[in-house]
């Protein structure tokens, strides 16, 4: 890639490009002009140090509909590298009830499947401090309007309970789960793991615990459908093990 100003000439502006640069730029050779983007773009990110151009097109037509609500978020996989995202996840903060015309909106005008969430920010707040898949999403995200939550940490044993027996499906329908499921499944389970212990609960910190427990490249693995299954159940099942009777074990000292 070579970076170049447009200079105004006399009857043609021009681009003019060192002598010094890469193969594919020899004199006559035709080439492709893309405007690179250098004003400030309309939004705030977290964690995200950088975000494609074809990315801010679609976060711009997602906020610019939602234009007089609270605010809007969106998190995700559509946040990370490259595009192999399915769908987008939009929170809506304001105390509105969910429209299922939006994400057919969205479906027709831009050809994605768009995941809304309405809350009111209240409920995001006690959502943050309770329920560790819920940190964790929010450990990088887009909104329209700056937003600061504070780190917290509020035990609430019942969600946690829920969220656990959810990872369970994982042991019995190994063989029938894909990648993605297997990846999610053992996602949700180190995501309350690092919750019980008050740490940070992000994409990050939660795929190195993993990586941790299973062997480096452990992630790529279960996302491929590659993980080895006895092996991986055996330690799976133990980290579930102790995860569940921590749980157990918390919730009968906090009903006393």
């Amino acid at each position: 890639m070579v970076i170049g100003r447009i200079s105004k000439g006399t009857l043609m502006d021009q681009i003019y490009l060192p002598k010094s640069r890469p193969p594919g730029f020899a004199v006559g050779s035709f080439v492709e002009l893309i405007p690179t983007l250098k004003e400030k773009a309309p939004f705030y990110t977290h964690s995200l140090p950088h975000v494609g151009p074809i990315k801010i097109q679609i976060i711009t037509e997602i906020f610019n509909y939602f234009e007089y609500v609270d605010n809007v978020i969106i998190t995700g996989s559509f946040l990370e590298k490259g595009f192999s995202f399915s769908d987008i996840d939009v929170i809506i903060i304001d105390k509105l009830k969910l429209d299922k015309t939006w994400e057919e909106h969205f479906l027709e005008e831009l050809g994605i499947k768009v995941h809304i969430i309405c809350i009111d920010r209240n409920s995001l707040i006690r959502g943050f401090k309770t329920d560790p898949l819920f940190q964790m999403m929010l450990s990088k995200y887009i909104s329209k309007k700056r937003e600061l939550f504070k780190l917290d940490y509020e035990f609430n044993y019942k969600l946690l309970d829920l969220h656990l027996h959810h990872s369970q499906t994982l042991i019995a329908g190994f063989g029938l789960l894909s990648g993605k499921e297997k990846y999610n499944l053992t996602r949700n389970l180190f995501a309350i793991k690092l919750f019980l212990n008050k740490n940070k609960v992000s994409t990050e910190q939660v795929d190195l615990a993993i990586e941790h427990a299973f062997g480096k490249g452990a992630v790529k693995k279960l996302k491929n459908n590659l993980m080895e299954k006895n092996s991986f159940l055996l330690k799976f099942k133990q980290i579930y093990a102790q995860t569940f009777k921590t749980v157990m074990i918390r919730a009968k000292h906090a009903s006393k």
